[in-house]
């Protein structure tokens, strides 16, 4: 039998435990079966939440700087990603119904 940190993507048995304490806790055979319930997010909602964050991220410089054209920006930013995240959730609910 060979331990593999792979072994999930391989077949092989997969290794759960610390080896370099010396304490082994057991070998189970990797799964072989997709998991039931799994679902893919959408990228919209990917998507919508980084341009959330950069938009928090650009208000809250625009607010230290006094700098209110990178304010208004960062404002404008995150609610473009506030309507791509709702755009996402709504074509998720779809792919789920």
């Amino acid at each position: 039998m060979q331990v593999s940190a792979v072994g999930a993507a391989t077949g092989e048995d997969v290794f759960h435990g610390r080896p370099e304490s010396g304490r082994f806790c057991s070998l189970q055979p990797a799964a072989t079966q997709p998991q039931t319930g799994y679902r893919t997010m959408d990228k919209d909602r990917i998507k919508g939440t980084v341009k959330k964050a950069k938009g928090a991220i650009k208000e809250s410089i625009g607010k230290a700087s006094d700098d209110s054209s990178l304010e208004a920006e960062g404002k404008i930013e995150k609610a473009e990603g506030a309507l791509q995240t709702a755009f996402g959730k709504a074509k998720d609910a779809l792919r789920k119904s």
